[in-house]
C-alpha cells in the first residue's frame, strides 16, 4: 500500500459511548458508536437537550426541560416558547447541524407534546427526522 492510499483510507472513528452504558465484550470499555452511526448520535443528543432540565448538569444553561412544561396551565399557548427554546439549544449545543426545523404540537387536550425536528448536516450529507412525544401519562 502506497503512502497516498494509506492517507485516503476512511476508517470510521468511535465518537461517543452508547447509552445506556454497556460493556463491550470484544474490547475493554463501553460499547461505542462510530461515525457510521451518526444519526443515532444526533438523535441521542437531541433527546438529551429536550429532556434535560436547565441546571440538571454542570452547564446550567443546557437543556429545555420538556417535562416541566407539561405542568403549564395553557400548554397550547406555550408551544411557541418551547419551539424557541429548542431552536436556541440546538444552535448553541449542536452548531454543526447545517439546518433544522422544529415543530411543537400539543395533544390530549394540552396535556402532551409532540416534538418533530427535521435536520441536515453537510459532511457527510444526511437529512433526517427526530420525533419525541411526551405526556403527563408518561410521567
Amino acid at each position: 500500500m502506497s503512502t497516498n492510499e494509506y492517507f485516503q483510507l476512511s476508517i470510521p472513528k468511535d465518537i461517543t459511548v452508547e447509552v445506556p452504558l454497556n460493556f463491550d465484550s470484544e474490547k475493554p470499555g463501553f460499547t461505542t458508536l462510530s461515525e457510521e452511526q451518526i444519526v443515532e448520535v444526533i438523535n441521542y443528543n437531541l433527546k438529551s437537550i429536550l429532556l434535560t432540565s436547565p441546571g440538571e448538569r454542570l452547564d446550567s444553561t443546557f437543556g429545555v426541560g420538556l417535562r416541566n412544561y407539561l405542568f403549564e396551565n395553557n400548554l397550547q399557548n406555550t408551544s411557541a416558547i418551547i419551539q424557541s427554546n429548542i431552536s436556541n439549544q440546538i444552535s448553541k449545543y449542536l452548531p454543526w447541524l447545517s439546518s433544522y426545523n422544529v415543530n411543537v404540537e400539543t395533544f390530549y387536550d394540552g396535556q402532551g407534546l409532540n416534538i418533530s425536528i427535521a435536520y441536515e448536516i453537510k459532511n457527510p450529507t444526511i437529512i433526517e427526522y427526530f420525533d419525541l412525544s411526551l405526556s403527563l401519562a408518561d410521567l
